[in-house]
């Protein structure tokens, strides 16, 4: 299947500074996930959605990443 229609522009948020900054990622990737049902089909939105929440906050628990830790804050 080609992919004819791009989008102009994308979002990415490496750091879940969008979606997890205002406390309810849970609302933002549901809203998104079902906006792109079509796209992520078979999969259902919601199970796409909780796994997204699952794997960021297993992510960002790790100290290294959450700046958890001072070694982080300096880079190394």
């Amino acid at each position: 299947m080609a992919v004819t229609d791009l989008p102009r522009a994308m979002l990415i948020d490496m750091d879940d500074t969008i979606l997890s900054a205002y406390g309810r990622p849970e609302i933002a990737w549901n809203t998104i996930t079902t906006e792109f049902a079509a796209e992520l089909a078979p999969l259902p939105p919601d199970m796409v959605a909780t796994a997204l929440l699952a794997y960021a906050r297993q992510f960002w628990s790790t100290p290294s990443r959450s700046g958890g830790s001072s070694s982080a804050r300096r880079g190394g």
